[in-house]
């Protein structure tokens, strides 16, 4: 059983060196400045790299912890604690969080948003977060969002203690989005074996994400918005 947990973490870790984009700041689409941005699971981010280059990634879910700070997860290899989060589509509002830790590893990292910059939401791309099962089950039909190849659903080819692989379509800057069974968030895209939409996704399983973040304190008591 270790044996199989070590080879499927190296798994996770090896895909998601795919999951994310780098791109050009700057390029997202300019909105009037206003109130706060709408951010949710499946919400296209910037995790910056210097002030002209960023990685593109995809919010997984967002809600509270037990301090009621306003956190969400993504992907690790978007970013390490500290790196700055703008959104993708409304850039010219800045800063509207921070990374504040990153487990290369299990391939997640945890957001802490500014309340005053971000609106939660629980829906985004067709997709509605109203609760979380640890994992999804093998031959279920789960479903995801991602900035990269939008929304789609597909069957779960594996899944165990520590993550997934199933046939959804993901391509880099998918990584960190959510992958749903129904409403319930299951699992988090990592990334893709070899070619992007044709090879299965790989992912890590939500259970594990929230175990390993509230055992080393980086995420303790999480709930995702409306929940």
């Amino acid at each position: 059983m270790l044996s199989t947990m070590i080879k499927r973490t190296a798994l996770l870790a090896a895909a998601s060196v795919v999951g994310a984009t780098t791109i050009l700041l700057g390029s997202g689409s300019a909105a009037a400045a206003g109130g706060p941005i709408p951010i949710g699971g499946g919400s296209g981010i910037l995790v910056t790299h210097g002030s002209s280059y960023a990685n593109a990634c995809t919010v997984a879910t967002i809600g509270h912890d037990k301090s009621g700070d306003l956190v969400g997860l993504t992907g690790a290899r978007c970013g390490g604690a500290g790196q700055r989060v703008i959104s993708e589509v409304w850039q010219d509002r800045g800063l509207i969080g921070v990374i504040t830790y990153s487990n290369p590893v299990l391939n997640y990292a945890v957001i802490k948003f500014n309340p005053d910059l971000v609106t939660p939401v629980n829906s985004v791309g067709g997709i509605t977060i109203r609760g979380i099962d640890p994992a999804p089950g093998p031959g279920q039909i789960v479903c995801k969002t991602g900035r990269t190849m939008g929304t789609g659903c597909a069957w779960t080819w594996q899944s165990d203690a520590v993550g997934h692989t199933t046939q959804l379509c993901v391509a880099p800057g998918d990584t960190g989005a959510p992958v749903v069974a129904g409403d319930r968030l299951v699992g988090m895209v990592t990334g893709f074996a070899v070619l992007a939409c044709i090879t299965p996704e790989t992912g890590t399983n939500i259970g594990t994400i929230l175990n390993d973040a509230g055992h080393n304190g980086a995420l303790v008591g999480f709930h995702p918005i409306g929940t």
